[in-house]
């Protein structure tokens, strides 16, 4: 038996048991050693806690019975973010944040130890090196631009760039083609030889066995109005072009109606998908209530609100209220939907990188899952500028007070005046938050 001072990774009697052990062990009454600088490799079937292993070990997973040393020191001991971080980790695909350049990924973890950016920058362009990828080439690209084996390659330089002393790597190769996954496992034990770095390999019994022999109300609306007292209108088109400036005004105010109103909705409906992310039993009781809100007919709603003191009242402070609880619901529910439907393996491997969960909240999952989130806030603002043409019917102005006038009168010009720029003001958010929400959404 080595040494303990030899042993960097040590098993003692280890048993583990999901949901705080009140389920059957996945590993029962394990012992093992591996010493500094040496590889250990894990060969077994799917289920039979080869992962569990590698958790335990980066402080993922905690024992249900024994202890797991690492560097002589029980991981219960540990910093998890400090143990984490000193533990290179190396998943199936990578597990590459898709909206990080591969520099980004490499440099991860010596940002998140606050190395200055003239060492990052070097130590990328070594790791890059280091797997056979040219910097200048591949520096620069997203996930998305390398095949499966450059990623594989990324994945390694990633879980090097700090120089940690171990090395987990869990099926790394599994998802490539035969000749990719020789060729690499090639590679990775003369650099394994290399490096000197103490390494726990996980694998199917096939690839296993590869790897292991290789590693042995508006004015304007007004006067609008006074001028077709005065003259005769032959059409609705001949009509929009003699009153432009009064309709313009009028979009104006639509449009300062519906940005007021999502600005709200954003500012609340985001930090609160946020919240209810973490603190999951408040879930069903923000959509439950936001969900309320939207079945509740708009102009019912208005007249909830108008008695309501220092929020009531006939005018735009009503209006902006009622279209801010209208739009809530898909800004909420998206967000929410956004940041928990993230690729699993993303979010383990940021764990695994020693990412606290407030710099997985906003440096993996919010951007992964803004496009998401942005769904949300264009389904909400076609929904509000449509409920804002019947906010004027409780004096917040905009393209409404010509509908509900065109209606009264029978006009159809002016119902027109109003119904086809709020129409063209719906199509043109819906293409713009759409060019921007496919923009942001990571493949």
């Amino acid at each position: 038996m080595a040494n303990a001072e030899q042993n960097l990774i040590e098993f003692r009697g280890v048993s583990w048991r999901a949901n705080g052990g009140s389920e059957a062990a996945i590993i029962d009454d394990v012992s093992l050693e591996v010493a500094r600088g040496k590889t250990l490799v894990l060969l077994g079937r799917s289920g039979s806690g080869k992962t569990t292993l590698l958790k335990l070990i980066n402080g993922m997973h905690w024992p249900s019975k024994g202890e797991v040393l690492v560097e002589g020191r029980a991981t219960r001991e540990w910093d998890a973010i400090r143990l984490r971080r000193g533990i290179g980790y190396v998943i199936q695909e990578a597990g590459l944040f898709p909206h990080f350049t591969v520099a980004e990924n490499v440099g991860l973890v010596p940002g998140l130890e606050n190395w200055p950016k003239e060492k990052i920058a070097g130590r990328v362009k070594e790791m890059l090196q280091l797997v056979g990828l040219e910097p200048g080439e591949f520096a620069q690209r997203k996930p998305r631009e390398l095949s499966g084996g450059q990623r594989q390659r990324v994945g390694v330089a990633r879980a090097l760039a700090a120089d940690p002393p171990i090395l987990l790597m869990d099926e790394p190769f599994g998802a490539l083609d035969p000749v990719t996954r020789a060729e690499l496992q090639r590679e990775f034990k003369a650099l394994a030889e290399r490096l000197g770095k103490t390494i726990v390999f996980v694998s199917e019994r096939r690839a296993g066995r590869i790897f292991a022999a290789a590693a042995s109300g508006s004015p304007g609306v007004r006067g609008l109005f006074g001028c077709q007292r005065r003259r005769r209108v032959t059409g609705p088109w001949s009509f929009m072009a003699e009153h432009q400036s009064e309709i313009l005004s009028a979009t104006v105010e639509h449009v300062e109606l519906v940005c007021i109103a999502m600005a709200a909705a954003i500012l609340i409906g985001v930090p609160l998908g946020m919240l209810i992310v973490r603190r999951v039993e408040l879930r069903a009781l923000a959509l439950g209530i936001a969900g309320i809100f939207q079945t509740i007919p708009s102009l019912a709603l208005f007249g909830f609100l108008i008695p309501i003191p220092f929020i009531g009242g006939i005018g735009k402070r009503t209006a902006i209220v009622a279209l801010t609880l209208y739009a809530l619901l898909p800004i909420l529910r998206n967000t929410y939907v956004g940041l928990t439907e993230i690729d699993p393996a993303v979010l383990e491997s940021a764990e695994a990188m020693g990412m606290t969960q407030a710099q997985i909240l906003f440096r993996v999952r919010f951007p992964l899952g803004l496009a998401v989130i942005l769904a949300g806030v264009r389904t909400a603002t076609i929904i509000t500028i449509g409920v804002a043409t019947i906010a004027a019917a409780i004096g917040a102005g905009g393209l409404g007070t010509f509908i509900f006038r065109g209606v009264a009168l029978v006009n159809d010009s002016l119902l027109l005046a109003g119904a086809i720029p709020a129409a063209l003001l719906a199509i043109l958010a819906d293409f713009l938050l759409g060019r921007l929400e496919r923009r942001l959404r990571v493949t």
